[in-house]
């Protein structure tokens, strides 16, 4: 039985065989084989570039998602510099202290340019005052600001 296998075994390979040779005699007879391998050739410059194009991909996503991690290692520390009571406030909490705090500020330049305004109109009084003894002398405000 044993015996048997083999041969049929042994008549699959020289069938494959012949096949393999008759296509391969057919091809060079015929100019094909150039242009299979042409083809073979072509098709594998293309899957290189392709590997090539992913793993350049592969290594700036590693690099991209190395400096996310650096930046959240870095906000971690910067959060730990808070105090703990701001670190506990809800976002909706700090936020509207933010705008407080711009209102505030908006607030303190329109005095800061109110006073600004005053002091130019001070600045521009002058009067002209005559002495009982005829001299005139003439009164400014001189602010040391």
């Amino acid at each position: 039985m044993m015996q048997r296998n083999t041969e049929i075994d042994h008549r699959v390979n020289e069938y494959a065989l012949g096949i393999r040779n008759n296509y391969a005699k057919t091809l060079v007879a015929s100019g094909n084989l150039d242009d299979a391998y042409k083809n073979i050739v072509t098709k594998i410059d293309a899957a290189k570039a392709k590997f090539n194009n992913l793993k350049q991909m592969r290594s700036e996503l590693t690099s991209e998602r190395h400096k996310v991690k650096q930046s959240l290692e870095e906000l971690k520390c910067r959060i730990e510099n808070y105090e703990p009571k701001l670190r506990d406030m809800p976002s909706q909490a700090l936020q509207e202290e933010v705008q407080a705090l711009m209102s505030d500020k908006s607030g303190e330049t329109e005095y800061q340019e109110s006073m600004q305004s005053q002091i130019d109109t001070v600045k521009e009084i002058s009067h002209t005052v005559k002495c009982g003894c005829g001299d005139e002398y003439k009164v400014e405000v001189d602010l040391c600001v």
